[in-house]
């Protein structure tokens, strides 16, 4: 973990060489937390999403790791989008005068994927040795065949640093309010 004092700047560089932490995918996790957002966020016509509807714009936030708004904090990405193998960053504002930042490897991207229940986009990644938790994460939007766009978070993760586990209450705390902000947040993005 990374700490940003006003005027330092996040180094995504210095995570790039890290390596996934071995017991990251969810499979692996010892007794993870099981967390899971699933929200309506908005409606569209039966069938495919419609072309700059709800469901693109989401897609888009999501595919540029803008998800968590300015109260979280903010992601950093190598490139424009998402990309399998990609390091992916938050600068996850602590307090007014601290900021932390911790990285993850995206490690499956998908987007418009058809499925049985209709279109879906979204990544997921695993974090790399040094993140404060250990675990997999997924962000994802999905179009309904019958209409409702809906986003999904989940996550299967548990304290890996010695001083987050001591923490573990407040720790869990601080993840579900960043599902809760992401949900505002994205919600946000569609009615501006």
């Amino acid at each position: 973990m990374q700490y940003i004092f006003p005027g330092r700047a996040p180094n995504l560089e210095r995570w790039r060489e890290r390596a996934i932490h071995p017991l990251a995918p969810k499979e692996l996790v010892p007794s993870p937390f099981h967390d899971r957002l699933v929200v309506t966020l908005a409606m569209e016509p039966e069938g495919p999403p419609v072309p700059g509807g709800p469901f693109d714009r989401l897609a888009d936030c999501i595919l540029r790791y803008d998800v968590f708004g300015p109260t979280i904090g903010r992601g950093y990405l190598e490139h424009e989008f998402v990309e399998p193998g990609a390091t992916v960053g938050l600068e996850y504002r602590f307090a007014p005068f601290l900021s932390l930042f911790f990285a993850s490897r995206v490690v499956r991207v998908f987007e418009r994927e058809e499925t049985e229940f209709g279109w879906s986009t979204g990544f997921a990644y695993q974090t790399l040795t040094g993140h404060p938790e250990l675990g997999e994460e997924i962000f994802e939007v999905t179009k309904l065949r019958t209409g409702p766009v809906i986003f999904r978070m989940e996550a299967w993760s548990r304290p890996n640093l010695w001083y987050v586990t001591l923490f573990t209450p407040w720790a869990r705390w601080i993840q579900k309010r960043a599902a809760q902000r992401a949900r505002e947040y994205l919600s946000s993005k569609l009615s501006s």
